[in-house]
């Protein structure tokens, strides 16, 4: 008879390595990087720079189900055209002044070109922006009926699908009570969760 191996009773989803589901250099600058991913249910904006590795410059939380808020300023600016941006604030609630403040602001855009982007702002960081393309390594370019740029902001919103999809994975951890054959079970831990995006605003005075 075959026995099953013993279930430890650390292992959770949140043991998943979810840390970089998307990414993709700076324009201009290979040493700057971004990368969006989850680590134990929450997911984030980091902002990477530098040739020695170690600590993102810049994290920026984001909140449950951001894929519809993305979704939806996509939508706006491509409305909008080339040159068109829309930047939403990133605020903090500082408690010497009891006021919620702008800490950083994420831009979403088409360039001249129309080639969709993200705009990252934070305090003591340079500005960065960052092209959505498609990487892909097959050849495309005979397909006259696929746009490409418009191919490579609908993979990148479907990654974000994929971002929350690890969020509600990486949310949930194995009750202490669960043993192999018991009665125990997987308890959803939701945390806290990220505070809600601040109101969309267009800014003109972003460098990109």
């Amino acid at each position: 008879m075959r026995t099953q191996a013993p279930v430890s009773n650390t292992q959770s989803f949140s043991d998943l390595n979810f840390d970089r589901l998307w990414s993709t250099n700076a324009e201009r600058d290979k040493n700057t990087s971004i990368q969006i991913g989850v680590y134990r249910g929450n997911a984030s904006i980091a902002i990477f720079s530098g040739t020695t590795g170690g600590a993102p410059k810049v994290k920026i939380p984001l909140p449950k189900q951001f894929n519809i808020l993305f979704r939806e300023i996509f939508k706006m600016v491509r409305k909008g055209g080339p040159d068109t941006k829309i930047t939403v604030p990133i605020q903090k609630w500082d408690p010497g002044t009891s006021k919620m403040v702008n800490t950083a602001s994420v831009s979403f855009g088409l360039d001249a070109a129309n080639i969709a982007y993200i705009g990252v702002v934070a305090t003591g960081q340079p500005a960065a922006k960052f092209p959505i393309r498609t990487d892909l390594k097959w050849d495309i370019s005979t397909l006259s009926e696929i746009n490409s740029n418009q191919l490579a902001l609908d993979m990148f919103l479907a990654a974000m699908d994929n971002v929350v999809h690890a969020v509600n994975l990486t949310s949930f951890k194995m009750d202490p009570s669960s043993r192999p054959g018991g009665s125990g079970g997987n308890r959803p831990n939701y945390g806290s969760g990220n505070r809600a995006a601040a109101p969309v605003s267009i800014e003109d005075d972003i460098p990109f």
